[in-house]
């Protein structure tokens, strides 16, 4: 019923609780942050802003869309280049996308996706240096969003380098990875795997 914040306190071992906003969300993957603030689909699917006088962004533009989906729990939201887009269901699966171009302020396109196409959930990946909106369809199939021409599961020619980040030790207290491992569909395939240490500087290779 309320959006609170959880950010970390002076101490490593402490964290603080701040209430942003007396508004809650019954989407839990309708929520995104960027340059410090929320925007997220409220319990009475009203798009809300955590900036300065909590603006209803959807009331008297798109309210009435929102207020037809059909599955308020599984509305999925992203923020890519500028934009947020919120997937909502219109009967079977998250076929229409609501997207709001934030630096103009304004509810740009209610996009539908193709037929059979469903977002249902959104993958931010970085390509050969290029942020690229991605999302898995019902049946786990992996599409490009606004790709021309794309029609069939386009997860074969899209190339993933995962990447875990740091692991940072701030109490020096000793690190240890011992195993790593991945679950994937059952085909022949060998995933690479690299643990760098900054001190002592080394580089531990290995395949799965």
């Amino acid at each position: 019923r309320s959006l609170y914040a959880i950010e970390r306190g002076a101490s490593v071992r402490l964290f603080n609780v701040r209430l942003v906003a007396p508004f809650g969300t019954q989407s839990r993957h309708a929520a995104v942050g960027v340059n410090g603030s929320m925007i997220w689909v409220d319990e009475s699917r009203a798009v809300r802003s955590s900036a300065p006088g909590l603006a209803d962004l959807s009331r008297t533009h798109v309210q009435d869309r929102l207020d037809a989906a059909a599955a308020i729990d599984r509305i999925q939201a992203v923020c890519h280049r500028g934009r947020f887009y919120f997937a909502r269901s219109v009967g079977s699966g998250n076929a229409r996308v609501l997207v709001y171009n934030l630096a103009a302020q304004v509810w740009e396109s209610d996009d539908l996706l193709p037929s059979g196409k469903t977002a249902e959930q959104f993958v931010l990946w970085n390509i050969a240096g290029a942020s690229r909106l991605l999302y898995f369809a019902g049946d786990c199939r992996l599409f490009e969003y606004e790709k021309s021409g794309q029609a069939t599961d386009d997860g074969a020619s899209i190339a993933f380098a995962l990447e875990s980040g740091s692991v940072h030790n701030h109490m020096f207290l000793p690190v240890s990875a011992q195993r790593v491992g991945v679950v994937a569909k059952a085909i022949p395939a060998t995933l690479t795997t690299q643990r760098v240490f900054v001190e002592p500087d080394a580089t531990v290779a290995g395949e799965i």
